[in-house]
């Protein structure tokens, strides 16, 4: 303020002087030496004014690049196996015909919920009804003439031949009908198990044989996941390790642990199956969706851990940029295992350190910053 005050009053005076030259009477050469000397006083507060200036700017300019900063600290590190799976179910099964004829009656729809034993559909058995009723006709006169036979024998009336061929007429009629009551149980067809009738494979007054003929399913137990894992994973997958299960479909997960692992390597895939059963149904899972596993294969309780992008890449190798006082130091780390967007720190960095997060990419080794 007092340079340029005092470059006002210069400039006031010289407006004086000019105001009055003539009244004064004074030489026009005076006049003229007076002005230059005042032009070379103003010019030289106007530089002194210039250096200020720009010794401010200076001062702004110096206030370094800013960054953002992150303290590092230790944590828990996991690395996982990403695989893709499917999920089956053991009450998933087919109900078959035990013999073959026409559905006369089917009971049930697609949709429907039974119960074990429920019968399902019934077969056209009238050719077996039709021998039930022929045998048992047959086997009134052969069972009077076994208790005759008997009786007399009793008495050692007649001959032993002669009871023993009634005995086996007898008991000949009688497997006869045991064998036409089981084929006529075979006409039908009943539930082995509770669940859902997801499929009516034939309709009602088609013509089946021995087959499937139903398809029934029980979502609320028996599930589980199923995967192809690559053999070079062989000895770090295990039986009773941990998974995590994604129902990406339906936006639902599940923890659980290996229930199987196959003892042998598929020579065309070089993949072994592993197999987990799921705690339940966890909302809207069928069998055969597909879902994402993730196996843990590595886990570090106590480790210095960053984010995996602020990690750079240079010609001596990985590094990140750490906060130095103002300045931005270089820092050369190594990199243990990475799992989405975390990275292991194994050399290089330690806790309490802060490193820059924010604005890393355009800085060099001992660039001030600020933050």
């Amino acid at each position: 303020m007092k340079a340029i005050t005092k470059v006002f009053l210069i400039l006031l005076a010289a407006a004086a002087l000019v105001s009055c030259g003539d009244k004064g009477g004074q030489d026009k050469k005076a006049k003229l030496q007076a002005l230059k000397t005042q032009q070379t006083q103003l010019a030289s507060e106007i530089s002194k004014l210039e250096e200020e200036i720009a010794k401010e700017d200076t001062t702004k300019k110096t206030k370094g690049v800013l960054v953002g900063i992150s303290e590092v600290k230790k944590d828990l590190f996991s690395h996982y196996l990403d695989i893709q799976g499917k999920v089956e179910s053991d009450n998933n099964i087919l109900v078959s015909a035990q013999m073959g004829g026409k559905l006369t009656k089917v009971y049930v729809k697609e949709g429907d919920f039974v119960k074990r034993g429920q019968l399902l559909a019934q077969i056209d058995a009238e050719q077996v009804e039709r021998g039930i009723a022929e045998l048992k006709t047959s086997m009134e006169l052969v069972n009077i003439v076994y208790e005759k036979q008997k009786a007399l024998w009793d008495e050692k009336i007649g001959t032993e031949i002669q009871y023993l061929q009634a005995k086996n007429n007898k008991e000949s009629l009688e497997k006869k009908l045991a064998s036409l009551q089981t084929q006529l149980s075979y006409s039908r067809i009943t539930a082995t198990q509770d669940g859902v009738v997801d499929k009516l494979i034939y309709r009602e007054g088609e013509s089946v044989g021995p087959g499937p003929v139903f398809r029934i399913v029980n979502n609320n137990g028996g599930l589980k996941v199923s995967a192809e894992v690559a053999e070079t994973y062989s000895s770090k997958v295990n039986q009773g390790d941990e998974i995590e299960v994604l129902f990406e479909d339906v936006n639902k997960t599940q923890n659980t642990r290996i229930t199987n692992v196959g003892e042998i390597i598929n020579p065309m895939s070089r993949t072994f199956t592993i197999e987990s059963k799921l705690n339940g149904n966890p909302g809207g899972v069928k069998p055969n969706m597909i879902v994402k596993i993730k196996i843990r294969d590595y886990a570090n309780k106590n480790a210095v851990v960053i984010p995996v992008n602020i990690i750079q890449t240079g010609l001596d190798g990985q590094f990140v940029y750490v906060v130095d006082g103002t300045k931005a130091t270089r820092r050369t780390v190594s990199v243990g295992k990475s799992y989405g967007t975390r990275a292991e720190i194994t050399e290089g960095l330690a806790e309490g350190d802060k490193i820059i997060t924010a604005g890393y990419l355009d800085l060099v080794n001992g660039q001030e910053i600020s933050f």
